[in-house]
């Protein structure tokens, strides 16, 4: 699939500050870890779960008004599955306030 130019814009307005952030996170080395990797994943599943709802729609939105080709995809099913593989349960989504613009929403979507 080839990204749409808003992604690929998107992608590199913010590759130094999430390069930063899973460096300052330890997002690698916690996933590297046995001892920490299923609390990591979980993490993500609550985040991911917590917010696709609110912001999918708004990101549609946004997408559908500048024609730009970037569908929301859901990542909390994907990772659902890898907490399974690692023999956990699924926690409970994380409840996040609603992002205040279509572009927030944007923003949760493509991290």
């Amino acid at each position: 699939m080839i990204a749409s130019p808003a992604l690929l814009a998107l992608r590199e307005a913010t590759a130094s500050a999430h390069e930063t952030l899973e460096v300052q996170a330890r997002i690698e080395p916690r996933l590297s870890d046995h001892a920490t990797r299923a609390a990591t994943v979980a993490a993500f599943y609550r985040f991911h779960a917590g917010l696709e709802p609110l912001s999918h729609p708004l990101a549609a939105a946004l997408n559908a008004e500048l024609d730009a080709s970037f569908e929301p995809r859901s990542r909390a099913n994907g990772i659902a599955q890898d907490l399974k593989i690692l023999g956990q349960r699924i926690p409970s989504p994380a409840r996040p306030a609603a992002p205040a613009s279509a572009g927030e929403a944007l923003g949760w979507v493509y991290v």
